[in-house]
């Protein structure tokens, strides 16, 4: 494989040879901007790094991996839920209300809701309501009258 700098330079010395197989991100070469830093680098080498323990780095990685905890935020005493996170909620039987939301505002993103799933979050139950609280009241009848139907005039042009 090549490999073409991105900035002008002069090769100061090649860290890796030819042909060996090498991991992502390590040095292969010294570039210097001027002639006379190159002897500065005749002795240059690359510090190994120590192999970490199978068991130390499983424990590194799950400490990478596990997800951020959300800062509290002050909810929202409007709409605290976002659209697709309320009907995801409501679709399982819970109230996610409670959650602490990490979307704008505080508010309460799907990916919320589908964490606290995944975590085993408790989320109450939602509350049943009757069918009478949910409709709406009647609207109150009008006091207009109908407006008469308006005849077409007949007009000839002849």
């Amino acid at each position: 494989m090549d490999f073409e700098a991105q900035d002008d330079g002069i090769l100061a010395k090649i860290l890796m040879p030819p042909g060996q197989d090498i991991a992502v991100g390590v040095p292969i070469c010294v570039i210097v901007e001027e002639a006379s830093d190159v002897a500065a680098f005749a002795n240059f080498t690359i510090q190994e790094e120590t192999p970490v323990p199978p068991a130390a780095a499983a424990a590194t990685a799950a400490a990478t991996t596990a997800p951020p905890v959300p800062a509290p935020v002050a909810p929202m005493s409007v709409h605290p839920l976002l659209p697709s996170a309320r009907h995801l909620s409501e679709s399982k039987g819970l109230d996610a209300t409670s959650l602490i939301g990490t979307g704008k505002g505080g508010r309460v993103t799907k990916g919320d809701v589908l964490l606290a799933l995944e975590n085993g979050t408790p989320m109450p139950a939602l509350a049943k309501t009757s069918l009478a609280s949910t409709t709406a009241a009647p609207l109150p009848t009008s006091t207009a009258t109908a407006a008469a139907p308006v005849a077409a005039a007949a007009t000839s042009t002849s």
